[in-house]
């Protein structure tokens, strides 16, 4: 399960706006590196066979099969870390530590 936090949800709505991609999910997708942490992509785009579908606050996030056991109990957030707003990967799974992007 993928946790999106009200204010990611509400960052995400109007980044789909913004970009013409109302409606569509928010793919999250993730791959282990050599150094054990994990780095992660997002974008808008539509539910594919085998994607795990997620609701949370609004938004449907979608997870390939690769990446599902990477991303199991992922929080999405959005907010100020070390002076940068941004979209933060909060990932019981990642070894690094929370995760900005």
């Amino acid at each position: 399960m993928i946790e999106v936090t009200e204010t990611a949800a509400q960052a995400v709505m109007v980044s789909a706006a913004s970009n013409e991609c109302e409606g569509m999910a928010l793919r999250i997708a993730a791959r282990r590196e050599e150094d054990s942490g994990i780095q992660y992509q997002m974008g808008f785009d539509d539910p594919r066979e085998g994607d795990a579908a997620f609701e949370s606050n609004g938004v449907t996030v979608v997870v390939d099969p690769l990446s599902q056991p990477l991303l199991n109990g992922l929080a999405l957030d959005f907010g100020e870390l070390e002076g940068v707003v941004q979209f933060v990967f909060i990932n019981p799974n990642d070894r690094q530590g929370d995760v900005r992007g």
